[in-house]
């Protein structure tokens, strides 16, 4: 269990964000079969803990979009991120995951998170 692990070695302690990455295309797969990671920052990598891998994002810019509601509903975030917001703002999606970050994870059917996409402009 993540969170079990985190408190095992004291990583909670400095109460980080969360960040959950999905690979997967809700229009494409079974979001119950879905690929899906599970992330803290960490402040440097810790080499003997061996029940958690070190993931490094690069850099980008992101747009953001705070959401309040169950995940059911993510998908129609997405569908007017890549089919509204991001043509009539000029934008298309660069090559980072998108990532979804919270202050504490998700309890119940309500999530509250900020949805990160990374942006690239068209000019």
């Amino acid at each position: 269990n993540f969170i079990h692990t985190l408190r095992k070695y004291g990583l909670l302690e400095s109460k980080p964000d969360y960040y959950g990455i999905s690979y997967d295309n809700p229009d494409l797969n079974d979001p119950e079969k879905g690929i899906y990671d599970s992330c803290i920052m960490v402040p440097e990598f810790i080499e003997d803990i061996t029940e958690l891998s070190l993931l490094s994002i690069d850099s980008a810019e992101y747009a953001v979009f705070p959401f309040k509601d169950s995940a059911g509903e993510l998908h129609s975030l997405f569908g007017y991120i890549f089919g509204i917001w991001m043509p009539e703002n000029g934008f298309f999606p660069a090559d980072s995951p998108i990532l979804q970050r919270m202050q504490a994870p998700p309890k119940g059917r309500t999530m509250e998170i900020n949805v990160m996409v990374p942006i690239s402009s068209l000019s």
